[in-house]
């Protein structure tokens, strides 16, 4: 009689026990659906550490010394009517924050001040951003492929198929108040990024368009 209740009991744990397991599609759901739902696959790589991000917020930390960030993006074309771009807006104040959220970027009296109208930062004669600008009130990096023009403010890596480039942005160098530093000298602990990309061209910061980045130098 002792073992018929001790089978029962023990075939009741594992029943229950599967039941709360959560299931496997379900823990990607919460780990991983940012990543496979935007397809910008954001990266910043420092020697041989790559680091992905994954979700809306992230915080990652780095040696004050150059690295790379790496996104998927499509082609330029102003002449389709099909302007994508990288908006990546970077600022040494906390406070700015508040700024880096969703919402319309049309107008220049818009919440989201970093990446509103007429704040893109012009690049350098080569048509490249030789230097990370940290702004501490507004201005964004805008960085495009642009096979027609030639103007490739970001450096191809990969053709990806259907439209989509593996693109990169090299950095050794940054700018604040008019004043050039290279990357060893970074006075800042901390800088807040924003990473933007309109897939839709609509004009609007939405889930799954954007990255906030805590980027944290060691």
């Amino acid at each position: 009689m002792k073992i018929k209740y001790f089978n029962y009991f023990f075939f009741l744990i594992i029943l229950l026990g599967n039941a709360c397991s959560p299931k496997p599609s379900q823990i990607i759901e919460k780990t991983d659906t940012l990543q496979k739902k935007d397809e910008i696959h954001l990266s910043f790589k420092q020697g041989k550490n790559e680091f992905f991000v994954k979700e809306r917020n992230e915080i990652i930390y780095l040696k004050k010394a150059p690295f790379t960030i790496y996104f998927n993006n499509k082609e330029y074309n102003w002449d389709n009517k099909k302007p994508y771009a990288a908006q990546i807006a970077i600022t040494n104040k906390i406070e700015n924050k508040k700024w880096f959220v969703e919402g319309n970027i049309a107008d220049y009296d818009n919440v989201n001040l970093f990446l509103s109208a007429g704040t893109g930062m012009a690049s350098s004669e080569n048509n490249q951003y030789e230097k990370m600008y940290v702004e501490d009130d507004n201005g964004h990096h805008y960085l495009t492929y642009d096979t027609q023009e030639k103007i490739n403010r970001a450096t191809l890596v990969k053709n990806l198929g259907n439209g989509m480039h593996r693109l990169k942005w090299d950095i050794d160098t940054y700018k604040f108040k008019h004043k050039e530093h290279p990357m060893k000298e970074m006075k800042f602990d901390v800088l807040y990024l924003m990473f933007f990309i309109d897939k839709n061209l609509n004009k609007i910061v939405e889930k799954g368009e954007y990255h906030v980045v805590d980027i944290h130098f060691k």
